[in-house]
């Protein structure tokens, strides 16, 4: 089910708005869908996890990643430390690094994450080959292969790196040579907080990307459409979204999100906790658009019919 909202084609934060008369800008329809559909999705499978260690083989994905939740405050501390040099020219096939906290194992590869035009170094010659942005994350295969049914398996290093402890014992520093995966995402912008996610479990940063202002304590339970008041807490924090921004701001976030949604559905991430986040967020953006927009017609769709759009204070 998809319904139309007429977007104003330039449209600027109300605090942004100049003093001077301008000329009102053309109407273009925005089609829109209801709900963000979910692919079919396949599991992660037993040979991907068994390829990082033979023990992980019959270990149910959510366990792992479970489990890996309790590490990804020490993981994080040893990604966050990995410092190396810019890349110029064509992506190598490996790359040294220098880690300076290795608070847990270190990352396993580098992934060079890019959107869906030609790298460098395809089959096209340097000279004629576009400037692509690749931006690289030093990342741990077991946390990628737990949550991301889509990823190959990813070739490990031989390297197994030399460790210097500090003069004071208290960190570990760590140079070795990671293998570069390159990665093709639908939208490369939003794939940091996905990471993090991965690591910490913690939806923190994905509400933070997703929303233009922070969610209120008192609005958590909008992730849980299970629970009472969902979505009347849904509609009032779309209604403090909707008084709040206008037009570019309001459809930049619902432009993220469904990036964030297509980079989900590409890795073949299959988490209630991302998907529940996801489903939300574009609930609430969508409705703070039509919201926006004044558009009943979208109103009542987005919260199933007239009399529950009474009912919410939306008519």
């Amino acid at each position: 089910m998809t319904f139309t909202i007429p977007a104003q084609a330039q449209d600027v934060e109300m605090a942004e708005a100049s003093t001077s008369a301008q000329p009102q800008p053309a109407l273009r329809p925005l089609t829109l869908p209801v709900y963000l559909q979910r692919p079919a999705f396949k599991g992660i499978a037993k040979d991907t996890l068994a390829a990082i260690d033979p023990e992980l083989r019959d270990v149910q994905p959510q366990y792992i990643r479970d489990q890996l939740a309790n590490l990804g405050s020490s993981m994080v501390q040893t990604v966050c430390s990995v410092k190396a040099a810019p890349i110029t020219g064509a992506l190598p096939k490996t790359m040294p690094i220098h880690v300076t906290d290795c608070a847990s194992e270190p990352p396993t590869h580098m992934l060079g994450i890019y959107a869906n035009t030609p790298l460098p170094n395809e089959s096209v010659g340097a000279a004629a080959a576009p400037k692509q942005k690749v931006t690289l994350f030093p990342a741990h295969d077991v946390v990628l292969a737990s949550y991301c049914a889509n990823l190959p398996i990813l070739p490990r290093g031989n390297d197994q790196g030399t460790s210097t402890p500090s003069p004071d014992g208290v960190k570990t520093a760590l140079d070795i040579t990671l293998p570069i995966i390159p990665f093709c995402i639908p939208s490369p912008s939003t794939f940091a907080p996905l990471l993090r996610f991965m690591y910490t479990r913690d939806p923190t940063a994905l509400q933070r990307t997703l929303f233009p202002c922070a969610l209120p304590t008192s609005h958590i339970d909008i992730f849980d459409s299970a629970q009472e008041g969902a979505a009347g807490l849904r509609v009032d924090f779309a209604k403090r979204i909707a008084d709040t921004y206008r037009g570019q701001v309001l459809m930049r976030h619902v432009m993220v999100i469904q990036g964030m949604w297509r980079n989900v559905c590409v890795l073949g991430i299959e988490d209630k906790a991302v998907w529940d986040t996801i489903d939300a967020a574009w609930n609430v953006m969508v409705l703070a658009v039509a919201i926006a927009l004044k558009d009943t017609a979208s109103m009542t769709a987005m919260v199933g019919g007239k009399e529950r759009a009474e009912e919410l204070a939306l008519l």
